[in-house]
């Protein structure tokens, strides 16, 4: 499956861009699938082909947040979900793309909900890949510190990056091999000119924790999370994940009507979505949306 790069403008100017994926045949509600809060479209690049493939694909659209993979640096006072969720809406009507499933990890949920809040017309079926409306405390300083290490020395081969990432990564993601740490390290960094790894992100991100309080952490946002209410739910837990408690993912199953949760073995925050199970559980939630709304 080829996938078809894109650009677009934001409203500020800011040159953003993404991939799209359209399958000859395609069938139900097209998937936009948003990336963590450092990460970028090729983290879906397993999950993409094979919700674009089969007996019944779908249109499958990534985008890469401003600052991230493919879209321009920007000025960093507009790295806030808001900004980015308004963009989103720029790119889908780029595409001309009306109302599209989502695939939120981490950030990409956050985004996510938002448009639920604003925009509820142009999202159908939402998956939350390791994000709920209650933020751990841990998982923001983890988060911090892996920025924070990460930016601070460069990296000279693919070996070395793959050493970064298991530093950081390695106690929470237990089952991934060598090829794993690779693939995850291959989404994460680009080469720079002289073929070094180099993240693919700005390195003013981390300004996002500069007004963090380590002591406090975040507020929750239920009533962000409940704008979900008019559309089926699929949560998704990393077994090891700092970031969402199992507390919270119950509640969240408590608050909403029509919520799936689906817990990911020997993964933190954030599930790469790569293993056969989870591609299965995802396809089947979106399939069964798209039955129960006729499509």
């Amino acid at each position: 499956m080829i996938a078809r790069p894109f650009d677009f403008m934001a409203a500020d100017g800011t040159r953003l861009g993404g991939t799209v994926r359209e399958p000859a045949g395609a069938t139900g509600l097209p998937v936009l699938c948003l990336p963590g809060l450092t990460r970028n479209g090729r983290d879906f690049d397993v999950l993409a082909d094979a919700l674009a493939s089969g007996t019944w694909p779908r249109t499958v659209v990534t985008m890469d947040f401003r600052g991230r993979g493919r879209s321009a640096f920007a000025d960093p006072a507009t790295y806030r979900p808001d900004v980015e969720a308004a963009d989103v809406i720029a790119g889908l009507d780029h595409l001309g793309i009306g109302t599209t499933a989502l695939v939120g990890t981490s950030r990409g949920g956050i985004v996510g909900m938002i448009l639920a809040a604003t925009a509820p017309a142009r999202l159908g079926p939402v998956v939350l890949n390791d994000i709920g409306p209650v933020i751990e405390l841990s998982g923001l300083r983890a988060i911090a510190d892996r920025m924070t290490l990460t930016l601070g020395h460069v990296i000279d081969s693919w070996d070395a990056a793959v050493a970064d990432l298991k530093a950081t990564m390695g106690r929470t993601f237990t089952a991934l091999g060598d090829d794993d740490w690779l693939a995850v390290a291959r989404a994460m960094y680009r080469e720079d000119e002289a073929g070094r790894p180099v993240l693919d992100y700005d390195p003013k991100l981390l300004q996002a924790f500069a007004s963090f309080d380590p002591a406090v952490g975040l507020p929750p946002f239920w009533p962000l999370y409940e704008a979900l209410k008019d559309r089926p739910v699929l949560v998704i837990r990393g077994e090891r994940s700092d970031l969402l408690s199992e507390a919270t993912v119950a509640e969240m199953a408590a608050r909403l009507p029509r919520v799936t949760v689906h817990r990911v073995p020997d993964q933190g925050h954030a599930p790469l979505l790569t293993d056969a199970a989870t591609i299965g559980v995802i396809r089947s939630f979106l399939d069964g949306a798209d039955a129960g709304a006729g499509r």
